[in-house]
């Protein structure tokens, strides 16, 4: 399970998942291309209609299967991009004015700033969870 993907300033995409990390040579729209295309859509796509669903305007969260949710906690466009998977999350704390530190259930753990804008985004993420988990259970 991935825990969270960063985009370095070098235009290098890491993704860090259960201890390893994988580093991509490719633009981090392309990376998240792959994922989509696993659930036969487009990033493009994914992020439209959750934002016509939810009435979203901006760091939509990215939904690509039951098991990544992606928050944007820095913009796509950010040369410093950071996307947290909300399933991959144990637990968060306050760690200083405006931090918080992420657990990930593979005891990974990083520190963010944006602690308003997280939890705001943690709330649209149960929202998003919730709906489609309603779908995939009709």
């Amino acid at each position: 399970m991935i825990d969270y993907i960063e985009k370095k300033q070098t235009g290098v995409v890491m993704i860090v998942t259960k201890k390893k990390t994988i580093l991509y040579d490719e633009p981090l729209t392309r990376v998240l291309q792959r994922y989509a295309q696993r659930e036969l859509t487009s990033i493009g796509a994914r992020i439209k209609a959750t934002k016509q669903q939810f009435n979203l305007q901006s760091k939509v969260p990215i939904y690509l299967g039951k098991d990544l949710l992606l928050i944007p906690i820095k913009s796509l466009r950010s040369p410093h991009a950071l996307l947290v998977n909300f399933y991959a999350i144990r637990s968060y704390h306050n760690c200083s004015e405006g931090e918080l530190k992420l657990v990930f259930n593979d005891a990974v753990q990083i520190i963010i700033g944006c602690k308003a804008s997280f939890r705001r985004q943690m709330m649209h993420c149960r929202t998003i969870d919730l709906f489609m988990s309603e779908c995939q259970s009709k």
